[in-house]
């Protein structure tokens, strides 16, 4: 399986239908139409899936991996859903707390949030 990437739309944690769709080997046209750009920098049509989008279509899938994928794709979403609802900031009570606080923020800033699912 490819890596699956759990994204931010808007406050809302969601997956592009191209991801499901290599994994699965299928086409979805549901939820939040969005655009990308291919390998050739063409405007290319996605589908974002929130996470009940996700389960509808993803639970009638069948086969021997699929119960696996299902449970690491959930828990991956509500991961992000945490994470979404965070406090954005805290005060530093002390120097060394708002050290650290720049060096998390600038940490997270430069990474990609990418979960390998298989």
């Amino acid at each position: 399986m490819n890596n699956l990437l759990i994204k931010d739309f808007k406050g809302q944690a969601v997956v592009n239908s191209r991801q499901v769709a290599q994994n699965f080997e299928v086409t979805s046209k549901m939820f939040i139409e969005s655009d990308y750009k291919d390998i050739m920098n063409r405007t290319q049509r996605e589908y974002l899936l929130t996470q009940g989008g996700f389960t509808l279509l993803a639970m009638g899938f069948t086969g021997a991996k699929t119960l696996q994928f299902k449970l690491k794709y959930i828990k991956s979403f509500n991961e992000m859903e945490q994470q979404l609802h965070k406090p954005k900031f805290q005060t530093p009570q002390t120097y060394a707390e708002a050290l650290r606080q720049l060096a998390d923020s600038t940490e997270t800033n430069e990474k990609v949030v990418v979960k390998k699912i298989w």
